[in-house]
């Protein structure tokens, strides 16, 4: 046949009846996808300022980078084992679709994949560009542009010569309240597109360069580097200049830094640069550094070369009950906040609280309140503590003080009111420069009387700290009996016949002399903090201010001598921040002792040049403030104790162990080498961190022990589904990683699991046990029932081919192998990748002018759950007998992927007479794998384990009035039955009962000879009756256990969608066929008041 006879012209033409939405939309060429920034400002110049947008929108604000799970979602879904491009544009579509404001990490990732599987072609990059432009364009609301581009021939080469496109050139528009199906398909532009990528860039002829490294992943604190190593094929007699540029989700400068170019001196055939992480204490998940050659002078790229390093880092963070609410810098921006840091001489450029990322805790928000400390208790050991200074009674702060009275405060004694201030010092929302505000600045106090006091009045005072359900008992205060843990120690040598508590004692309680008094004094001192640990407190103890000094003060290193101390115990030190703004380019100054024996429990802060709380006059009621040159590490010790408040309200579930823990393994350790690692073990879970024998384990970070902690070995526990969070063997099943659960339903469910899951939250828990309350309706995804364009116009193109069969049964089946049979009468067929000749069958005679929501929606006759067949058909008379059954998890691939895992067995009755043209009946079982009808589950939704078994039934019917005018009905009718899933918090379901129907009324002959009219109400696949019940859980416990209730969910959706259609179709002459379609939908996607979704097509057929 003549190649033109081949070729059908398909001429769309634009009909818009309402909402004909703007011409203004992004073209590829506006948007710049080579870096976050500049792909930032020109979506907001080229898409947002251009349409008139900024009033509402800004794309700064609109698009982000991707984090660890979604890098992770992005690289699974566009990785196949072998390539098909088909399925590589489907993916990413479908990724541009749920994740458009990530697009430009979407396109990076999908970039890196084809460069390194050596299929990116210039066609292939434009087109995954197109497709993110459009989705881009789709989020605020404008047109597409067209996908398609002039075919290629080979890598980075097109074809000279024309080619048509099709329906795929056609113009994706906006189709939310109107669909239009537009395009002009007299073939696309000649495919001269120039080729980018590859090539040499300048070099012409000349020794190839290929480049390498060893390294396949390097942390961020690793200022090691790795190198990258440039070699030329032959040495050449020209030195060879290589140009490199970043294209990996790692930002040049930001995340790691190296040389822009590189020169291979003539005669050489080699070199290497040095590529060096920057670490920094902002969250970004694991990045990929990948560098390209952009060109090459006096030589030529070897293909495409690239080499990639996975950058991690080494505590990875990604909220709480409480979430970030973005405007942390509006917290710092607090006068009292700001105070804090405004020393009339300070020298550092770093705000003490805001080293430590106080100002982002203060902008967790859990819906009501910011995080504060609010219903924490915070307990105070100190001296010329005055509790009606204005810090502890403004914001409705209670004040407690128990034990010993104190003596007065004064302009000389006011140790405690400095203290306490930074802990917990209220807030007011004053703008006077005498005022400050604690970290937790809602907490409530509690003081109590030091030194001056016994060992067991202290007890005492410890004791009454925890009947008032203190979090935090904070020690800025020494002793002078034994300076140094070293000196007790000593003491310890020195009486070998003494036991721990007798020397301990003596050395401390006794102040160097061992007696009964004494041992029984610390005895009580050390069970009322063991106490105080088990009730919930955390003891917190300054390191001592002597630089000189080799090791931590005495006191605050308890737990070398009493073990069952160090669980809830932490040691704080104090130094200075100078020169940078960010930690990465500071000096580091020591101004206490060292961390020493208590590193492994122990913390730095800067308490350099700060302002504080000085001493109240009673007299005038005055509160004083007062510039503190050196606060030493008993100012950086509350710092501490209020970060341990937050963290006690924002994770209620944990241990005082795990708050510990988590503060520790979260500290900010990116600017020293440990000299140590303590791994951390949280129900089955661990966590290594290093630490250093003088700073301990860094700085604190309250954004990042508010953030789930994990490392690339140790991935978020996730979500459970059982009655624990402990990760043993025991409960391992039962725990699912967040980016692994997923509920893609079928438009068969509509609006009916987001409404059931709406305001419901459950939690994941990252590695040290936190618990991260979400939303569980942000699991269900819709599985649009919207077929692209392309599948419209397929379809309008199959009506115009077939109208001479309008009315008609097609017989054709697809993917037969062959049959056998000893007559035409009884047949036996073997099939592949299709469904069974019954199904088939039967879905054949739904009429095809509107199969773009019945066919696809409806599981029971859906063409794409084909697989291996096997059917018998017998004819007697008038009537035909067919059985087959056809199992998709015996799928070939050849004619594509089944979209489900079913096994179906179907018989069907057809049957012809004077009465009706035909009538055929339908009757199966179905049986699915970890689907539902369709709707996708998996993770800790998944329904692993409950086979869904539909018993369809169905019939459709036809009957000709006359010659010109028929009637024709179809329904399926199916209960399904759902066994109770394994490992799920998906419970149980109830049987469910769905329905789909469509009747149609056809005349032919209405103008003239050579036309026919289809007028045709239908409506797609819906749940009619059943029900879901689902876990909504609690919060673990501190014990990792985990309570639920049990929410019934009605899975009959909100709205029933009903499609009403006319399509047209005038035969023009024998080589030309028009056709106009209208298709009104109401409750579109079965969701109650949607907006009616309207479709106007007009298709011509032209064969040469």
């Amino acid at each position: 046949m003549c190649f033109f006879n081949k070729i059908i012209f398909r001429l769309l033409l634009i009909f818009s009846l309402i909402g004909i939405v703007s011409n203004s939309f992004a073209a590829v060429s506006s948007i710049d996808f080579f870096k976050f920034d500049s792909f930032k400002e020109t979506i907001q110049l080229n898409v947002i300022k251009k349409n008139d947008l900024s009033n509402i929108n800004s794309a700064d604000l609109d698009f982000v980078r991707a984090n660890k799970n979604q890098l992770n979602i992005i690289r699974n879904k566009i990785k196949f084992s072998s390539f098909d491009e088909e399925k590589f544009l489907n993916s990413y579509t479908e990724l541009n679709n749920l994740f458009t404001q990530i697009s430009f990490d979407i396109y990076q990732e999908s970039k890196f994949y084809l460069i390194t599987n050596n299929v990116l072609t210039p066609g292939l990059d434009t087109k995954i560009k197109r497709i993110s432009v459009n989705h881009i364009n789709k989020f605020y609301g404008l047109p597409s542009i067209s996908v398609s581009i002039p075919s290629e021939e080979t890598k980075y080469l097109t074809i000279e010569t024309p080619t048509l496109t099709a329906s795929e050139a056609v113009p994706v528009v906006g189709m939310s309240s109107v669909a239009i199906a537009s395009a002009l398909a007299f073939g696309a532009a000649a495919g001269g597109g120039s080729g980018g990528g590859s090539g040499g860039g300048g070099g012409g002829s000349g020794p190839s360069v290929s480049i390498s490294t060893g390294t396949t992943s390097i942390y961020d604190s690793d200022s090691s580097g790795f190198a990258i190593n440039v070699s030329l094929s032959t040495t050449s007699t020209n030195p060879v200049t290589v140009n490199f540029q970043s294209t990996g989700t790692a930002t040049f400068n930001n995340d790691f830094t190296g040389p822009t170019s590189v020169t291979i001196p003539a005669g050489s055939s080699s070199t290497s640069v040095a590529v060096t992480p920057v670490a920094d204490s902002v969250y970004e998940g694991t990045e990929t550094i990948t560098i390209e050659i952009s060109s090459v002078t006096n030589g030529t790229e070897n293909g495409t070369q690239s080499v990639s390093v996975s950058l991690k880092e080494y505590a990875l963070r990604l909220g709480t009950a409480f979430t970030d609410r973005g405007n942390s810098a509006a917290r710092a921006a607090l006068t009292e906040y700001a105070n804090v840091g405004n020393h009339s001489s300070v020298n550092s450029t770093i705000h003490p609280y805001s080293l430590m990322n106080i100002h982002k805790a203060h902008a967790y928000w859990d819906g009501s309140q910011h995080l504060s400390g609010k219903g924490e208790v915070i307990h105070v050991a100190d001296f010329n503590c005055d509790e009606n200074h204005q810090e502890f009674t403004q914001g409705g702060k209670t004040t407690t003080v128990v034990g010993v009275a104190f003596d007065a405060d004064s302009a000389a004694d006011f140790h405690c009111n400095l203290v306490a201030g930074y802990a917990a010092g209220g807030f007011s929302g004053s703008s006077s420069s005498d005022d400050i505000m604690g970290v937790a600045y809602e907490a409530d106090l509690v003081f109590s009387r030091v030194p001056g006091t016994s060992y067991l009045q202290k007890a005492v005072d410890i004791d009454s700290a925890r009947a008032l359900n203190a979090i935090a008992s904070n020690n800025s205060w020494s002793t002078s009996c034994a300076d140094e843990a070293s000196d007790v120690d000593a003491f310890i040598a020195a009486n070998p016949s003494a036991s721990i508590m007798e020397a301990v004692g003596g050395a401390l309680a006794g102040c160097g002399t061992i007696s009964s008094t004494a041992t029984a004094h610390m005895q009580a001192y050390v069970d009322s903090i063991d106490a105080f640990q088990t009730a919930g407190g955390i003891m917190v103890f300054a390191a001592g201010n002597d630089n000189s000094d080799s090791d931590v003060s005495a006191l605050a290193a308890l737990p070398i001598w009493f073990s069952q101390l160090s669980e809830a115990y932490i040691t704080v030190a104090y130094m200075e921040v100078r020169g940078s703004p960010t930690i990465s380019g500071s000096n580091f100054f020591q101004l206490s002792n060292p961390c020493q024996q208590m590193a492994e429990n122990c913390l730095v802060a800067d308490a350099w040049e700060i302002f504080g709380a000085f001493w109240h006059d009673d007299s005038s009621s005055t509160s004083n403030y007062t510039d503190i040159t050196g606060g030493g590490s008993s100012s950086a010790s509350p710092m501490v104790s209020g970060i341990i408040a937050l963290l006690n309200q924002a994770f209620p579930n944990h241990t005082p162990e795990m708050i510990v823990d988590r503060l520790l393994a979260s500290a900010n350790n990116s600017w020293f080498t440990p000299t140590g690692n303590t791994t951390f073990t949280t129900h089955g879970n661990s966590i290594k961190h290093g630490y250093h024998s003088i700073w301990g384990h860094g700085i604190p970070d309250a954004y990042a022990a508010l953030s789930p902690i994990t490392s690339s070995l140790n991935p978020l526990i996730g979500i459970s589904t059982g009655g624990s969070m402990v990760n043993n063997a025991y409960n391992f099943k039962s725990l699912f990683p967040p980016s692994t659960t997923e509920l893609t339903a079928n438009p068969s469910f509509g609006d009916s699991l987001m409404l059931g899951l709406k305001n419901e939250n459950g939690y994941f828990y990252d590695a040290l046990g936190g618990g991260f309350k979400f939303d569980l309706s942000t699991l269900i995804k819709s599985k649009s029932n919207k077929s692209d364009i392309k599948e419209f116009i397929n379809n309008d193109i199959m009506n115009l081919r077939n109208r001479e069969n309008v009315g008609k049964h097609n017989n054709n089946y697809i993917n037969v192998l062959g049959s056998i049979g000893r007559n035409k009468n009884f047949v036996t067929s073997v099939s592949i990748d299709a469904p069974s000749i019954p199904i088939q069958y039967f879905h054949n005679l739904i009429p095809t002018s509107f199969s773009h929501d019945s066919v696809y929606t409806n599981p029971f006759v859906n063409q794409k759950n084909g697989g291996l067949g096997l059917s018998t058909q017998y004819k007697y008379g008038n009537s035909t007998f067919m059985l087959g059954m056809h199992d998709s998890g015996n799928h070939s691939g050849l004619f594509g992927q089944a979209s489900d895992d079913t096994k179906t067995i179907a018989t069907s009755f057809i049957h012809n007479s004077r009465s009706v043209d035909y009538l055929a009946l339908i009757s199966g079982v179905m049986e699915e794998k970890d689907t539902l009808l369709g709707s996708r589950h998996s993770g800790a939704i998944g329904i692993s384990g409950s086979n869904p078994k539909s018993y369809f039934n169905g019939f459709n019917v036809e009957y000709s009035f006359n010659d010109n005018l028929s009637f024709k009905a179809n329904t399926i009718l199916a209960r399904t039955i759902v066994k109770n899933p394994n490992n799920s918090l998906i419970h149980s379901f109830s049987p469910i009962s769905s329905s789909s129907f469509e009747i149609s009324l056809i005349k032919k002959n209405i103008f003239d000879t050579d036309d026919s009219l289809l007028i045709s109400l239908s409506q797609p696949n819906r749940i009619e009756t059943g029900s879901m019940k689902f876990k909504i859980q609690d919060l673990a416990d501190r014990y990792g256990n985990i309570n639920h209730d049990l929410k019934k969910i009605n899975l009959e959706p909100s709205g029933r969608q009903v499609d009403f259609g006319i399509n047209y179709i005038k035969k023009l002459n024998d080589n030309a066929i028009f056709g106009f379609k209208n298709v009104l939908s109401k409750d579109y996607s079965h969701y109650k008041d949607g907006n009616f979704n309207h479709l106007i097509t007009a298709t011509a057929s032209i064969n040469f």
